[in-house]
């Protein structure tokens, strides 16, 4: 079934301004604790630093992301189920291209996709695999997908620097760094 044009710009309308009250929210706070501990200039540094996180964003390989989990790439003999269900997914969703599947040899259980429309990947964990079934997989495959093609990983991504730095200035001033 389609969906409305009206309700889709609604929609549209409604995530890009939650997407702004998460940046503007997030980056107060960033603003407020940069500026209490370490006053004006740490003010600036943590706009320079936002902004080179900002700027970086889209420039960021999926392979670096995984790489930070000791991801690799699962060939499709590996895992000839879960290629063309991501061949599937992806057909269905329109994406430009199918994302890379990547193994992360870890028990959690978890998945995540990273990069753009035009080069993605979705990482699965060893834990995930072993304990779901292959339609539960699927499903977490198109819920990743789903990630990919809204453009959610651009959101996810921001929010990710910003945490970062609010991370940062939350550290130091945990090892007492005299407020100003």
């Amino acid at each position: 079934t389609k969906i409305d044009a009206a309700v889709q710009s609604r929609h549209n309308f409604r995530n890009t301004l939650h997407t702004v009250l998460l940046i503007a929210g997030t980056g107060l706070i960033m603003g407020v604790l940069a500026y209490t501990m370490l006053g004006w200039a740490g003010l600036l540094g943590a706009a320079v630093f936002g902004a080179i996180g900002i700027v970086s964003l889209g420039r960021v390989s999926p392979k670096m992301v995984l790489g930070l989990y000791k991801a690799r790439p699962l060939s499709e003999h590996e895992a000839p189920q879960l290629h063309e269900i991501m061949r599937e997914l992806s057909q269905r969703a329109n994406l430009p291209s199918v994302p890379t599947l990547h193994y992360v040899p870890t028990k959690m259980m978890n998945a995540f996709a990273v990069g753009r429309e035009e080069d993605s990947a979705v990482a699965v964990t060893d834990g995930l695999l072993r304990a779901m079934n292959m339609r539960q997989i699927a499903g977490i495959l198109a819920h990743e997908v789903s990630h990919i093609k809204s453009g959610d990983l651009k959101v996810m991504g921001l929010a990710d620097v910003l945490n970062r730095i609010t991370s940062i200035l939350s550290n130091i001033g945990l090892i007492g760094v005299p407020l100003v």
